[in-house]
């Protein structure tokens, strides 16, 4: 059974933004926190629109390599500690549909297909939802799920931006998370 890292995220009343996705990548678990996998460009991108100027080893760019190197768990949660004080300070959180699940047959594939036995986290997303803008998921079956399980009433912007890496759409993403974004 795998477990999601929203426990971990900065999710809270005061997010304006949610990247939602179905449940984190069997890398991205390896690493510890959302959207780590070595394939997944998203926190590169974060840092070519939010890091100019930024002192290098404070950027997504290097959170990101520094939870994938990162071998020492008390290290690894105070880069995700920075990471999510980054993305508060912009009003943005990342938050997985399920909660648990297993992987049928396939431990290390990250297909969604592979899902099985799910429990969905409604209860986190509803405790912290606050008042929410915009809502970006990550593929359409996140979205199907998001609604059909979670919340099929939410009222802000809806966007779906397939993240796979197969695609390089995160510039989509910055796009979409930018005029509801608070720099602070």
């Amino acid at each position: 059974m795998v477990k999601s890292f929203n426990e971990k995220s900065n999710f809270n009343k005061e997010t304006r933004v949610l990247i939602v996705g179905t449940l984190t990548s069997p890398e991205g678990m390896a690493h510890g926190y959302f959207y780590s996998s070595s394939h997944n460009p998203l926190y590169s991108k974060l840092s070519k629109m939010f890091d100019r100027g930024v002192e290098e080893t404070k950027t997504f760019a290097y959170l990101k390599k520094k939870l994938i190197c990162e071998t020492d768990p008390s290290i690894k949660d105070q880069t995700i500690d920075a990471i999510n004080l980054k993305l508060e300070n912009l009003g943005i959180a990342f938050f997985d549909v399920v909660k648990y699940a297993d992987r049928k047959d396939k431990p290390y594939s990250p297909s969604d297909d592979d899902l099985h036995d799910i429990e969905y986290d409604k209860d986190t997303y509803l405790s912290r939802k606050g008042d929410l803008m915009a809502i970006i998921f990550s593929s359409k079956r996140s979205q199907e799920m998001f609604e059909k399980n979670i919340d099929d009433s939410f009222e802000g912007e809806k966007i779906v931006i397939n993240l796979s890496r197969k695609k390089d759409n995160c510039g989509d993403v910055i796009k979409a998370i930018k005029p509801y974004i608070a720099f602070r």
